[in-house]
């Protein structure tokens, strides 16, 4: 978890002062057709750790420097979860099904808000 945050942290203060050296609103795109982008999740079960990704990812980050003090940055990133791997068809099958009910909730949106 420390991590992610970390990783999340270092994105956002990259972005902000690259659209501060810019001195006017900045969007940055994550759609790579080159499927480079990734999502991870890692999970400890009893008898195995169990890592699952996707690089289906896309989003948006924008930075504005003018409104740095009351609103530095948004964005919002979209994961198709039914694009999740985890290296076994079975287990990704049931965790689909029964865990993230992907025909109900196909998609996972994060949201940044400030």
């Amino acid at each position: 978890m420390i991590k992610k945050q970390f990783s999340i942290l270092s994105l956002l203060v990259f972005l902000t002062f690259t659209a501060a050296w810019a001195l006017e609103p900045v969007e940055f795109r994550v759609n790579d057709p080159m499927s480079r982008n990734t999502v991870q999740f890692r999970t400890s079960a009893p008898l195995e750790d169990i890592i699952g990704v996707t690089s289906q990812v896309t989003g948006v980050v924008s930075v504005d420097p003018e409104a740095l003090k009351s609103s530095p940055v948004s964005g919002a990133f979209v994961v198709d979860l039914t694009s999740l791997e985890t290296g076994i068809g079975l287990r990704d099958q049931h965790m689909r099904e029964q865990y993230l009910e992907t025909e109900q909730h196909p998609k996972a949106t994060f949201v940044l808000v400030k």
